[in-house]
């Protein structure tokens, strides 16, 4: 399938994140959230123009959803981007709800699977090199790479693991959409090619949608006060209520 269509479909992950962490964490699926989601999925579409959507010239948007004939690979790789999209998001949850796990159990526990994963992948591909008699076949840039690719992945996930340890999947599922933004500036910056109008647009909606993830609880304090003070009263009833069953049971006992 062409790589904007799985693009497209990968970065949607904010939004099975969000759904995700009502689901397993508890979080409050209000509107705002919603509409942040809303906006990254609608900025991605933009940035991405898969042609399944923009088919033709992409200044032509909505004249242009036309049928297309795709074959039975492209079906393959859109079942392929979306469960890689759920696991994504279903990892972010998941290294979240693990707060008594400590970052280098979590770490080497991935690590390890990682590479159990990847033997089984060498001795299944018959043309790989790593584990066979061909390893020697290997260049030494070709080493570096792959040297390269092990470590920032590593770094990535720790980061990405810390990072939850410390604030909410969702925003650190949306902060993953800004890759876009910043493969645009770079590539840019090396083309000296501007980007279209609607890739401008989309990266400003990506923008936005991370920016109010990110200060949801003060512009839900600034806009909706009476939620935030409902939301103080049921915290401080439902330590009342805890309050007062420990001290049941310890009279009881």
């Amino acid at each position: 399938m062409p790589v904007p269509d799985a693009l497209c479909i990968i970065f949607t992950c904010p939004v099975i994140t969000i759904i995700l962490s009502a689901i397993i964490l508890g979080d409050k699926l209000n509107c705002l959230k919603c509409v942040c989601g809303f906006i990254l999925v609608l900025g991605v579409v933009l940035v991405t123009q898969p042609p399944f959507l923009f088919n033709g010239s992409p200044t032509t948007l909505w004249s242009s959803l036309l049928p297309l004939v795709h074959d039975d690979l492209y079906y393959v790789g859109v079942a392929l981007a979306g469960t890689g999209c759920f696991m994504g998001g279903l990892t972010r949850v998941l290294i979240a709800k693990c707060e008594g796990v400590s970052l280098p159990v979590l770490i080497t526990w991935s690590a390890g699977w990682g590479i159990l994963v990847s033997a089984v992948y060498c001795l299944l591909d018959p043309g790989s090199c790593i584990l066979s008699p061909s390893i020697t076949s290997i260049s030494f840039k070709e080493w570096l790479l792959l040297l390269g690719l092990a470590l920032s992945g590593i770094l990535a996930f720790t980061l990405m693991t810390q990072a939850l340890k410390l604030i909410s999947p969702n925003l650190v599922s949306s902060f993953r959409a800004l890759e876009l933004v910043l493969a645009f500036g770079v590539q840019s910056i090396l083309t000296g090619l501007a980007p279209d109008t609607w890739s401008c647009v989309g990266g400003a909606l990506i923008l936005a949608g991370v920016l109010v993830l990110t200060f949801q609880e003060k512009i839900t304090e600034l806009y909706f006060p009476h939620q935030v003070s409902q939301t103080v009263l049921t915290a401080v009833a439902d330590q009342s209520e805890y309050s007062r069953l420990v001290e049941e049971g310890r009279l009881s006992g």
